[in-house]
């Protein structure tokens, strides 16, 4: 006895299933029975063009088969055509008001084209129908979630998997609404469970990888992925994933061929070519990074977060001028901030002013709010702020929050956590609280809320520490800055901001407890001058390799000490040892070290250099300034950008001016001459901790009343 299609299909060979379908067609073109079974085969193989074109036409040639309309609109649901699956599911529906897949899937329908309010209504009639009913419970649990209605979500899960407590879906659903929750523990165990039940979830695994991300657990979030791209080579999403964990465990080179494995199978994947121009950004290819984001925005010029990543980076493209960065900046508010603010009412006058209550109120919002170098910089002005006159508030939108998050919170008067929430909410909370200086720490960089203040939600906003350029937003009043970053001449042309410049420098700086003594100077024992830099090698540009290069040739027998956590990758080692080969220095005259996540141990890596080098165009900021404090003094080059004038402005504070040039040449120049005077190097590294306590740059107390002032300058002008 012959098989026939419908008993292939059922025991699952689906490729015989398929050929003796076509084979009864081939003598039965109109069979609509083959026809059927063969859309439904090709659309379980994800060949919707044709599986769909056949059940269509079997539809057509019996519509009097209410499955058959129940089958298409399932299958159309599933290529995620959703509007067309809507009417088919309808008329089943108009002659059979109960048939259950009907009401499903239709509610599946509804809720994917973002009606999730009438899909709950069409899932719970399900389960009137169908008490018992788990699938139409999770989906109506999912629905509800949708409308911000948790809590009874959550109820219909545990209802299911109190009935059910393997019901996959089930699981997977609570997982989900786990990690959302941030509650990352549970939620990774109700994946492993459900990986346990079903270990080719591979949703539940890659959800699983997601969740080790969100608590910072690189390795095994890697491993995690591996298995998923294991599992679902065809998966471009899992390739992409895997390669942000991989960039975090410092191993460049795979997360860039991951990243390539991914635009080979999804070439417009722009989730994709964001975290792929991060990357090379990061190895130093940072203009093939930029030229890769571009590649995306034509693609989709909607992403704010891309266009951040593209200002931000081309500060330290060697070359870029003023007019570059600012044509830059108000292109990104020309996209996304106009956008952003449409239907929000930007701030008004405060109800109740500051004379009212007898205090200003500082907004202070950041995603960096946890051991970040901004808090370097931030925590000491929290700890001197001047409470009679001002009230603190942090918007804390960190991801992650550590022992330092709780440290600024408790110098805090009032703690928002904003983390996930959307900037229009954000805004709510801000103008309730009636905050009168909103101040940004981050500007464009990671994780930033620069659509925020494109809606103004208090009457005065400044950008200050995070990020050295303007905004490029006409609703950020001023750039809190000095002279040498942002010097008078320059007023009116490149930024959105008025400046409001600090006198003695923007920046103070507070050392982490347990910093040890500073020590002798290397050359002492050594017998040679050691350079030195730990800055990422996104700023390690050619221009910056070839003016150290040009240093260590006329300083003979001297060392290079580069330590940053790029350097773990092979390929990137080689590829900057060969960066320096090109330009006449051996790997013999090269230290490299990996990056080291104790603050302690890092500070201690000081005392094996004797001169920093900084980098150019974009300056070093936290790291000049561990080095002066450890001793270590740096030889800066001025620039035409903000970045690049960063470390000339906290040489002035320490009145080290000489260590500052104007020209390649006069950097080459200061760094033999400086080297050379070993007596006079000794002397400043000994001195160097008391000059830069005595300064603005470390001295808190008289850092804050300055920083104080110029707020209230500001505010009075209201």
């Amino acid at each position: 006895m012959n098989t026939t299609p419908e008993q292939l299909y059922a025991t699952g060979r689906l490729e015989e299933a398929q050929a003796a379908c076509r084979q009864r067609l081939a003598t039965h073109p109109t069979e609509h029975g083959a026809m059927h079974l063969l859309g439904i085969i090709l659309c379980r193989q994800k060949r919707f063009d044709e599986g769909l074109a056949w059940l269509a036409e079997s539809v057509s040639l019996n519509p009097s088969v209410a499955d058959y309309r129940v089958n298409y609109g399932i299958a159309l649901n599933e290529a995620e055509r959703w509007s067309e699956s809507e009417p088919v599911l309808r008329s089943v529906l108009s002659e059979i008001p109960d048939h259950l897949l009907a009401l499903l899937n239709l509610g599946n329908s509804l809720h994917s084209q973002g009606r999730s309010q009438d899909a709950v209504a069409l899932y719970r009639r399900s389960l009137e129908l169908h008490p018992s009913y788990h699938d139409a419970r999770v989906n109506l649990a999912v629905a509800l979630k949708a409308i911000g209605k948790h809590d009874q979500a959550t109820a219909e899960l545990q209802s299911t998997l109190g009935s059910e407590p393997r019901h996959p879906q089930a699981l997977f659903e609570q997982g989900r609404m786990l990690a959302d929750q941030k509650r990352y523990q549970e939620a990774e165990q109700v994946f492993r469970r459900l990986i346990g039940i079903d270990p080719s979830h591979h949703q539940a695994m890659y959800c699983l990888g997601i969740v080790l991300s969100d608590q910072g657990h690189w390795p095994q979030a890697t491993e995690v992925y591996a298995e998923v791209v294991r599992m679902r080579p065809d998966l471009p999403e899992a390739y992409q994933a895997m390669a942000v964990t991989l960039r975090y465990c410092n191993r460049i080179t795979e997360s860039l061929v991951a990243l390539e494995k991914a635009l080979q199978l999804k070439p417009d994947f722009t989730l994709a070519l964001q975290s792929y121009g991060s990357v090379l950004a990061e190895a130093g290819r940072i203009e093939e990074g930029i030229e890769v984001w571009r590649r995306s925005l034509q693609i989709n010029p909607k992403q704010p977060d891309l266009r951040s990543n593209i200002v931000y980076t081309l500060s330290m493209v060697d070359g870029v001028t003023r007019a570059d960065l600012w044509r830059e900046h108000r292109a990104w508010a020309e996209h996304h901030a106009k956008q952003a603010a449409e239907g929000t009412e930007p701030a008004k006058a405060p109800t109740s002013t500051a004379v009212d209550r007898k205090k200003i109120r500082i907004g202070y919002i950041s995603p960096d709010l946890r051991l970040h170098s901004v808090c370097y910089f931030l925590i000491p002005l929290l700890e001197n702020h001047d409470k009679e006159r001002f009230e603190i508030f942090c918007y804390s939108d960190v991801s992650n929050p550590d022992q330092t998050t709780a440290e600024i919170r408790r110098l805090s008067d009032q703690w928002r956590e904003v983390r996930g929430k959307p900037s229009a909410q954000v805004h709510r909370i801000i103008q309730e609280d009636q905050i009168d200086i909103l101040i940004d720490l981050a500007g464009h960089t990671m994780g930033n809320r620069m659509d925020l203040f494109g809606l103004k939600p208090a009457p005065i906003q400044a950008s200050w520490l995070g990020y050295p350029e303007t905004t490029g937003l006409p609703t950020v009043d001023y750039k809190i800055a000095d002279r040498i970053v942002y010097p008078e001449r320059e007023d009116g042309q490149y930024s959105s901001e008025r400046i409001l410049r600090l006198p003695n420098g923007y920046h103070c700086y507070k050392a982490p407890p347990g910093c040890a003594d500073i020590s002798d100077l290397p050359f002492k024992h050594n017998g040679y001058i050691t350079f030195g830099s730990f800055s990422s090698l996104a700023k390690l540009t050619p221009a910056t390799v070839g003016l150290w290069s040009e240093v260590l040739k006329q300083v003979p027998d001297s060392m290079l000490l580069l330590k940053a956590r790029q350097l773990a990758d092979p390929t990137v080692r080689d590829r900057y040892c060969s960066m320096f080969a090109a330009c006449g220095i051996p790997r013999s005259r090269l230290r490299l070290e990996l990056a080291i996540a104790e603050t302690i141990e890092h500070l201690g890596f000081y005392k094996k250099i004797d001169i920093a080098l900084d980098t150019y165009p974009y300056n070093g900021t936290t790291t000049l300034c561990e080095g002066l404090w450890m001793g270590v003094p740096p030889v800066s080059m001025c620039g035409p950008v903000p970045a690049s004038r960063v470390g000339s402005s906290l040489l002035h504070a320490l009145g080290m001016a000489d260590w500052v040039a104007e020209t390649p040449e006069e950097f080459v120049a200061i760094a033999k001459s400086k080297s050379q005077d070993i007596d006079g190097l000794a002397s400043l590294r000994m001195g160097l901790r008391e000059r830069f306590s005595q300064s603005t740059l470390g001295s808190a107390k008289r850092f804050a009343l300055e920083f104080e002032s110029a707020l209230a300058e500001a505010y009075s002008q209201l």
